[in-house]
């Protein structure tokens, strides 16, 4: 009988010590103090992962201690977010609630409401209000996440940047998605309202495109290693993918100074609503695309291969 006591006594504490260390319930006290209020939304390809946005009393019981590189955090992995396998995803678009954005490889993404500091656990901000941060393998931490996108199609680009026909630089993802200088203000490559035509004009999209303008393109390609712009710029010439389909230079911008649909008219963008492929015109990658912001596809470029700055 007595043996019998020992053994369930025994039983007990290992289902006891399996319990107490489970998610949700850390042997770390949390910090006190304001928790996280952002709403968390999770996409893939534009989709929504998510019913509804996710909101700390959703997520805490969920929470486990995660090591990323040499840190550690509370946290839930993005994989457990999206609810099903990311692993084919080539990574994310990060959005934080000041408008920043940044593109991470990988989905090895964890997304944490408290960093691990020695034996104690404190809570990450951003501008001093208590946020979500984004932690991924060898990156930094981003504060104040809100949305992450999650895309297949990864947006990798190099782009021949010319100068009268002539080879000067080549623009990647990295140098699009870095701050520009404009004058004495750094612009950064942050979301924009836009919209465009198709289906002949009888359809048209509307949403959020992650990109710059044209006179913050200009300064950001000035700034290459060995591009240097001589004389007055007559022509920007851009050779992709247009709506059509069939590559090769886009001849509908006008070259006519105050133009609407003008070389100089445009912005450019990397993604839009989380997509890096356009679903809507035969599935064209977007890569680094440009437009005429509320026209038809005509004025619109996907995947550049080349922009040629023509000057006298």
């Amino acid at each position: 009988m007595k043996k019998l006591f020992v053994a369930f006594a025994v039983l007990f504490l290992l289902l006891l010590a399996a319990c107490g260390g489970g998610a949700g319930a850390p042997d770390i006290p949390l910090p006190e103090g304001a928790v996280p209020e952002a709403e968390i939304n999770v996409y893939l390809d534009g989709a929504p992962l998510n019913e509804e946005a996710l909101t700390y009393d959703k997520l805490i019981d969920g929470m486990s201690e995660i090591a990323v590189g040499d840190a550690s955090y509370l946290g839930v992995s993005v994989a457990d977010l999206a609810g099903q396998d990311v692993s084919g995803c080539a990574g994310a678009f990060l959005e934080a609630s000041d408008g920043y954005v940044c593109w991470v490889d990988g989905t090895d993404l964890t997304l944490a409401a408290y960093a691990k500091e020695g034996d104690a656990y404190s809570f990450i901000t951003l501008d001093d209000v208590n946020s979500f941060g984004l932690a991924s393998a060898g990156g930094d931490l981003l504060c104040g996440v809100t949305n992450i996108y999650l895309v297949t199609t990864a947006p990798d680009f190099a782009v021949d940047i010319q100068v009268n026909g002539e080879s000067k630089a080549t623009l990647t993802l990295a140098d699009f998605m870095k701050k520009t200088k404009v004058g004495e203000n750094k612009v950064p490559t942050a979301m924009y309202d836009g919209s465009f035509k198709y289906n002949s004009g009888s359809s048209t999209y509307e949403g959020r495109f992650l990109g710059v303008d044209y006179e913050t393109m200009l300064a950001k390609l000035d700034g290459l290693d060995g591009v240097d712009f001589e004389g007055e710029i007559k022509e920007v010439e851009y050779y992709g993918t247009p709506g059509n389909g069939e590559p090769g230079k886009n001849t509908e911008y006008s070259t006519r100074p105050g133009d609407e649909k003008a070389f100089d008219s445009v912005d450019f963008f990397c993604m839009y609503d989380g997509m890096t492929i356009n679903p809507e015109i035969k599935d064209i990658p977007v890569g680094l695309a440009v437009f005429v912001n509320g026209t038809g596809s005509r004025w619109l470029t996907y995947s550049l291969s080349a922009i040629n700055i023509v000057t006298e």
